[in-house]
């Protein structure tokens, strides 16, 4: 009886299998042409030409996201890589880390609106720091993690550097049903 329990409650969960009506492990093409009836003006150019499959200004889950870019792997859909950004910009650089403080709030709010969605309809993620991961047991996943970034390394003539942070959401495909 206990593994009729936990097999429906494995069974309870639903699969992540992908979004917008495309599916990790899809063809290349098939993807290409579901993205592009949702967002006409996607940027499109295969990956031998060095750039991704990118949408801009995409929504998830009924949220806003600045951009969504492909990966194909052979010819099949394998990852798609959401950003989240809450601020990105050249700031003094005595002013980097108040900016990326101020920035922090909202980045915070996205995030638990985001973990918030997606836990509604995945149940409990694994948690990792700041990371959360849900997998299925199709092998496909869902990474959510923040970045924050003040880039020191480059200080333009005028003393100034880029700085921001958001949000990656990942959607990967499991190469087979033990990736988890």
């Amino acid at each position: 009886m206990l593994i009729a329990i936990i097999s429906f409650a494995q069974n309870a969960q639903p699969q992540i299998e992908g979004f917008w009506g495309v599916k990790l492990g899809e063809s290349e093409n098939a993807v290409v042409r579901k993205v592009r009836q949702s967002y006409p003006n996607a940027d499109y150019a295969r990956d031998t030409n060095g750039k991704p499959f990118r949408v801009q200004n995409a929504k998830l889950a009924g949220l806003d996201v600045d951009n969504c870019e492909f990966k194909f792997k052979n010819g099949i859909f394998t990852e798609a890589k959401f950003n989240k950004v809450a601020g990105w910009r050249s700031v003094s650089v005595s002013q980097a880390q108040s900016y990326l403080n101020s920035l922090s709030p909202n980045m915070q709010s996205n995030y638990q609106d985001i973990c918030d969605r997606l836990s509604e309809k995945y149940g409990t993620p694994k948690v990792s720091g700041q990371t959360v991961t849900w997998r299925t047991s199709n092998g496909n996943s869902i990474t959510v993690k923040p970045w924050s970034m003040s880039d020191n390394g480059y200080v333009d003539d005028y003393g100034r550097t880029w700085a921001g942070m958001g949000i990656h959401i990942i959607y990967s495909k499991g190469e087979h049903l033990n990736d988890f």
